[in-house]
Parts: structure tokens; C-alpha cells; sequence
């Protein structure tokens, strides 16, 4: 099933007659469909660990529900459904232990050791920072002055869809 694609309306402001004018300038060399990435602003970080599946003792991918993640943003944790335990851990260095990290699905491996594989009964929870894919759409930004100098800026972002 494909994740669905994600709308955004944002609204700036006060901006100063540079930032508006920056904001300007990005949107001109944007406009033509080029893609950027976002950080999401409020929509960019989980703080608080999300459900993200559940073990079964074999499964060691689980896929997180945004794309574009942080790799210095994710913690994982496993909890134990019945004695309500929880265990923690970062993300490890290039040796991807007890997980590793494909930031651009969103695809959280664990080691391949009978000691870091969620068992059944245990679920995988995390925490990350992420960043969104984005196009302006058409007509996607309305700058408007309303004090001698400064601006508000109403931008509409829409999400793109992976390209492998």
C-alpha cells in the first residue's frame, strides 16, 4: 500500500522585506516543478515514541511512516506488551548495531542477532526527525505587505512521491 502524499499550507510571518524577497527568489527557481526538501516544520519531528509495528522474533525491517529521516534523529525502543518493560536504543554507527537505518524510505533494520529482533509480544516504538519531498503547487505562494516593512507569506507545499 503507498503511503498518501501529504498537503501542506504555510504561513510566514513577520517577515522582513529580505526574507520576503528571498522567499521570492526560492519560489522563482522553484516553480517549474523542481524539488526541495522541507524540514516540516511543526509536522518534522516525533518527539513522542510511535507504534511502528510489532515483533514477531524473525522480522527485522520495519518501515516508519514518513521518508527523509534524520539519522542522528531516530531512537528505537522495544516494549514488552505484557510486563510493560521498554528497552532503548539509538541508532549505532556504521556497524548498524542493534539497528541500522535507510533515511530516504524510512526503513529501520534490526541486527540479525536473536538478541536485538523484537520477539513476539514485544512492540517496536520510535522517535525521529524527518523531512518532506516538496513542490510548490501552481499559484503555491502569496506574498502580501501589511505594515510599512514587513510581509506575510501564505505557501502551499505539496508533497512528491519517492523516485527510486
Amino acid at each position: 500500500m503507498q503511503r498518501p502524499l501529504y498537503r501542506f499550507e504555510v504561513h510566514l510571518g513577520p517577515l522582513t522585506r529580505a526574507e520576503a524577497e528571498s522567499l521570492s527568489a526560492f519560489h522563482a527557481f522553484h516553480q517549474g516543478g523542481k524539488s526541495f526538501l522541507w524540514d516540516g516544520g511543526m509536522y518534522g519531528a516525533v518527539t513522542n515514541p510511535q507504534l511502528a509495528g510489532e515483533g514477531d522474533g524473525s522480522r527485522r525491517d520495519f518501515f516508519l511512516p514518513n521518508r527523509y529521516i534524520g539519522a542522528g534523529s531516530l531512537t528505537v525502543y522495544t516494549r514488552n506488551q505484557a510486563t510493560g518493560v521498554t528497552s532503548t536504543w539509538a541508532v549505532a554507527s556504521a556497524n548498524g548495531w542493534p539497528t541500522s537505518l535507510n533515511a530516504t524510505p524510512g526503513l529501520v533494520t534490526f541486527a540479525n542477532s536473536t538478541n536485538t529482533i523484537p520477539v513476539s509480544g514485544h512492540d517496536f516504538y520510535a522517535a525521529w526527525g524527518n523531512q518532506y519531498r516538496c513542490i510548490f503547487e501552481p499559484g503555491g505562494i502569496k506574498l502580501s505587505n501589511f505594515a510599512r516593512t514587513l510581509y506575510r507569506a501564505d505557501v502551499k507545499l505539496l508533497e512528491v512521491p519517492l523516485v527510486s
